[in-house]
């Protein structure tokens, strides 16, 4: 090349980081070895949004080439720009080093008229280049917030670091004098820093540009893509080959950009949607919004009012809902920070305005007191537990006031919640939710619901989230299932039922003596042969007969 075209080809690239990349960075394929970097489509858009955002957040499936593209962007930067500081920070050692290394790669591929800068310092973690700029990597996330200052950090699946949430709040200093923010990574749960980043760019809240890329972008995944009838979402035979053997988790976070399915929550992304589908404002709110109110009481109706509660000065919050028995229907909700004998007063009102609400209270050290404040209100309607009484075999408690020595000494009053009562109220909250046997109207219990996580075989908050309204709720279906359940298990039972149960129509021509004019046989009055028929009893083979009627209850209206 003359030296003219060797100046206007290093103008041009120091100008467009798609051209460099384009025309002179190579990359290694695990198959054909040293290749030439040919960005696609989406790629190049998100290589726009580098160059015109100071912060940016990717969400991305695996195998879509973004790390080779942050590095090549970073080679870019540190070729021809001085004094630019990089660092990487990723999960572990191994995925910290793929950028540096790519880097590196991308180096060493390049023309020698077009190395403006030499390599001063190269090893496994860093590389120095003789215009003062470097780009250094870690599985430190602490190590962005100790950095005096930044050009650029890329944060490398983000969503799976660990500790990330801690210090994301000390990473924005590191880049406040103008420096830049690539984080990119697959979806792991909801509630992490990542999801929170994301969400918030989406909407226009925090400064991101938020970048979403989804597999079928890729021009060789992509061949042949359809929309998969059995599940509406995108297939192809590439993804078929690449899924095969995968759980829905794993397929939600690796390939398909799914905050919600991705996570390991206790309850299942289809429970938590159930529950977003009957969410619903309050009709009314107190106490500066803590205390909501879904439905008014009604009279005659009975309710339980179930309480978790906090020191109030701490991290977690004081909580309760109050649910109508029969329907299992949230009527009311409190969730915030009180003392004990605040959160006494507001559980008391609640409760002598729902009918004398039946009060459970989990009695654990913070339980205790409350309970007492509970005794000097003189509140009439309070669960007390029966020492040594087990699941399943003996009666677990009673009901009565909530006075100083009002009941036998074998009974206490509220629940404990640890050891396996705690498993067995959980369970039985997903079994509820799962057969839709029990509603919740509220947000704040939705967003409780999707960061409650299975951490080492125990479900609990993620960390820095809250349970709290999880808890009281499972204590609520708990008490209703051992106190309540003989009047309405069977009604339970019976929605489980028709929920999954589908009816079909059919005209029978076949048998000899059966109308073949519909119109001579009202289906729901008459059997087969013109006999009034009972459209809750079903006939068995062995000839005896069961009546529906009588399992449903309350549930089913009986006409006539």
């Amino acid at each position: 090349m003359r030296k003219a075209d060797i100046k206007a080809e290093i103008v041009r690239c120091g100008r467009d980081p798609r051209h460099f990349i384009n025309e002179h960075v190579k990359i290694r394929h695990p198959v054909r070895g040293l290749i030439p970097f040919k960005t696609y489509d989406y790629q190049n858009k998100t290589l726009n949004s580098f160059l015109t955002h100071r912060h940016n957040v990717v969400l991305k499936p695996r195998q879509m080439g973004f790390t080779e593209l942050a590095a090549a962007f970073v080679t870019w930067l540190i070729l021809f720009h001085r004094d630019i500081s990089v660092l990487c920070i990723a999960t572990k050692g191994d995925t910290a080093k793929q950028i540096v290394r790519r880097v590196r790669t991308a180096l060493k591929s390049i023309p020698k008229w077009l190395m403006l800068a030499s390599i001063t310092t190269d090893n496994k973690m860093s590389i120095e280049l003789s215009n003062g700029s470097w780009i250094k990597s870690s599985t430190k996330s602490a190590d962005a917030g100790r950095s005096e200052a930044l050009s650029l950090l890329i944060v490398d699946e983000a969503a799976h670091i660990i500790g990330f949430d801690d210090v994301w709040t000390g990473i924005k200093p590191t880049i406040s004098a103008g420096g830049h923010i690539i984080m990119l990574s697959t979806p792991n749960g909801v509630g992490n820093t990542f999801h929170k980043v994301y969400t918030d760019a989406t909407e226009d809240e925090n400064g991101f540009s938020p970048i979403r890329v989804e597999w079928w972008e890729h021009p060789e995944y992509g061949l042949g893509a359809s929309i998969d009838p059995a599940t509406g979402r995108m297939t192809s035979p590439w993804f078929k080959r690449e899924t095969k053997g995968f759980s829905a988790r794993q397929i939600a976070q690796e390939y398909e950009n799914a905050f919600l399915a991705s996570g390991d929550t206790f309850f299942t992304a289809e429970i938590i949607a159930h529950v977003l589908q009957e969410q619903r404002a309050a009709i009314a709110e107190e106490l500066d919004s803590s205390t909501r109110i879904f439905n008014q009481p009604t009279k005659g109706s009975q309710y339980i009012i179930t309480c978790d509660g906090a020191t109030g000065d701490g991290r977690d919050n004081s909580a309760c809902h109050v649910f109508e028995v029969s329907s299992m229907e949230q009527v009311a909700e409190y969730a915030g920070k009180l003392h004990p004998d605040d959160f006494s007063a507001v559980i008391c009102d609640l409760g002598v305005r729902y009918n004398n609400a039946l009060m459970v209270i989990e009695n654990n050290a913070v339980g205790l007191s409350i309970i007492e404040h509970v005794k000097i209100r003189g509140y009439p309607n309070l669960w007390y537990s029966k020492r040594g009484a087990k699941p399943g075999v003996d009666k677990l408690g009673d009901v009565g006031p909530a006075g100083f020595n009002a009941m036998p000494s074998d009974y206490l009053p509220g629940v404990m919640t640890l050891g396996p009562n705690r498993s067995l109220m959980l369970n039985k909250l997903e079994e509820l939710l799962r057969t839709g046997n029990v509603h919740f109207f509220s947000d704040r219990f939705r967003s409780e619901m999707e960061t409650f996580l299975w951490n080492n075989g125990r479900p609990e908050a993620r960390h820095g989230r809250t349970d709290d309204l999880i808890m009281s709720a499972a204590l609520g279906v708990w008490i209703r299932e051992n106190h309540f359940g003989a009047q309405y298990n069977s009604q339970d039972m019976a929605r489980a039922m028709m929920n999954a149960t589908h009816m079909t129509k059919t005209n029978n021509m076949q048998i000899q003596g059966a109308s073949k004019n519909p119109e001579h046989v009202p289906g729901r009055m008459l059997g087969t042969f013109g006999t009034a028929r009972n459209p809750y009893v079903m006939e068995m083979a062995n000839g005896k007969k069961i009546d529906f009627y009588g399992l449903m209850g309350m549930y089913v209206p009986r006409k006539g």
